[in-house]
């Protein structure tokens, strides 16, 4: 989604009437990825002024405005080039604002969902039957109608009393003990308010170590290499004693996690093996936005669906495939999971060959287009403009191929990605340029440049963003493939390394 900024109030609502609240969420796919609320009219676009500012090009500078009119609140397009549209139809001029309807800025641009809240309801009955109450409260009751009072009207004067001394009585009884009911509430509400404000702290605690962690994992990685080189002593126990804090972090994360709840032992069975996934993956489970879940699970069901998944899991299987993969997979101290992505771009199947793009055509397992292939030492045979395999190509070598790809996924990981594992793949599906212009507008530093934030500042291609959840989910179920009801056992010949 687009970069949201938040500038209440840039105009008033009718000063006249109270303008209930509106509530706006920002979806991309099923995924809301922000919630808020005005009060005040507000302005939709990429200018810095508006109220809701996005970062899309599908979005004017002054795109649209909600605003509170003669008792109403309306939506209206401010002449945006892109338009804005309710469900597929394109509004013209300013129309009452569409209440739980998906509105879209421009056809692919960012969907919003409007809702308020309910207005205030009047008391039934008019003007008559409010002035015949009053009569008969002033004749029966309060004495003020005027004239002789009759034996009728003394007697409901009496009952009335004698019910009211009744009821006195019990009514004191009443509130004594809803005033031990209040005090027992208001210890009950602080005790609470404690307790949310406690998690609150220990939430954003666990996500500094989490990224403290991340950070030093970098500058570890980036120092690997120059200590295999010195006969420095020093030097290597510093960084020996780097990689032993980077340890401790890591520890101290995990003991935060039981406390928040993210456990083995007070999580579902499912649940528990998509957090422990994402943080495989380098992600930051404690940030990960709510709605994640279901849409890893509603990923998982399409898998579901089909047999894409267990055949190539049958492929992995033979030759000593899954074997090779996690082995040069983990030299490269990445994850093994990452044999689902080259599961996701060719089924495992070596001699595969993508279509004809500008780039040129993508073959092999890890599906390497002919410029990439070169970086990394790949040769490409004779056949290299046609769609079929060639086995004078190294991206059909299984091997080769592979060893290029952990060392392309590295570079990714250390460099674009900021170690989040799930914008590694997004780099990796996505175009080169385009993607990089996005993460180069993000601070490189892993607290701020990671898949959550690229997700609520942006819209991904809807390939990309299925690329993505079909290879976390398909790790999710390769970690215990029976419990999402595979026939099948977890491809990876070894442990996966521990989350905890």
């Amino acid at each position: 989604m687009g970069g949201i900024q938040y500038n209440l109030g840039t105009m008033s609502p009718d000063s006249n009437t109270h303008a209930p609240l509106v509530h706006v969420r920002i979806k991309r796919g099923n995924l809301v990825t922000r919630q808020l609320s005005f009060e005040a009219s507000f302005s939709l676009g990429r200018a810095d002024g508006c109220s809701l500012q996005f970062a899309d090009e599908n979005v004017s500078s002054w795109h649209a405005s909600v605003s509170w009119e003669n008792g109403a609140w309306r939506l209206t397009d401010l002449m945006s080039t892109n338009g804005v549209f309710v469900g597929r139809k394109r509004i013209e001029g300013s129309v009452p604002l569409p209440l739980g309807k998906d509105v879209r800025l421009g056809r692919r641009g960012p969907v919003i969902i409007f809702s308020m809240e309910a207005a205030d309801i009047p008391a039934p009955g008019g003007d008559d039957a409010a002035m015949q109450k009053t009569q008969v409260i002033r004749r029966y009751f309060k004495g003020t109608s005027g004239g002789q009072v009759g034996e009728r009207t003394m007697l409901i004067r009496e009952a009335f009393l004698t019910v009211r001394r009744r009821y006195r009585a019990t009514y004191w009884g009443a509130l004594g003990a809803a005033l031990l009911l209040l005090a027992g509430a208001v210890v009950i509400i602080l005790e609470y308010r404690a307790r949310v404000e406690h998690l609150q702290k220990l939430h954003a605690t666990a996500a500094e170590v989490f990224y403290t962690a991340k950070a030093m994992e970098l500058q570890i990685a980036k120092l690997r290499a120059e200590v295999a080189k010195t006969n420095d002593a020093a030097f290597r126990r510093a960084f020996e004693e780097k990689e032993r804090e980077e340890q401790r972090l890591q520890s101290s994360y995990g003991d935060f996690l039981d406390d928040l709840g993210i456990s083995q032992e007070k999580l579902s069975p499912e649940d528990w093996q998509i957090y422990r996934v994402a943080r495989i993956f380098g992600e930051c489970d404690v940030s990960m936005p709510p709605e994640f879940l279901e849409k890893v699970k509603e990923y998982i069901r399409l898998w579901q669906r089909g047999h894409r998944l267990a055949r190539a899991v049958e492929r992995a299987g033979r030759d000593s495939c899954a074997d090779i993969i996690t082995g040069t997979l983990l030299r490269h101290d990445l994850p093994p999971q990452f044999l689902y992505l080259a599961v996701q771009e060719s089924g495992l199947d070596t001699l595969e060959c993508g279509p004809e793009t500008r780039s040129g055509i993508a073959k092999g397992m890890w599906q390497f287009i002919p410029k990439t292939a070169w970086k990394y030492g790949l040769k490409t045979g004779p056949l290299i403009d046609v769609r079929r395999s060639d086995p004078m190509d190294e991206r059909h070598n299984f091997r080769k191929s592979t060893e290029a790809a952990a060392r392309y996924l590295r570079d990714i990981y250390d460099n674009d990605a900021q170690a989040s594992g799930l914008l590694v793949m997004a780099c990796y599906n996505w175009d080169e340029t385009k993607i990089r212009e996005m993460l180069n507008a993000m601070p490189e530093d892993p607290r701020r440049r990671n898949f959550w934030n690229l997700l609520a500042r942006h819209t991904l291609p809807e390939e990309t963003y299925d690329y993505v959840f079909y290879i976390i989910s398909a790790a999710v179920i390769g970690e215990n493939p029976r419990l999402f009801g595979f026939d099948f056992d977890n491809p990876l010949p070894r442990p996966a390394p521990s989350a905890q």
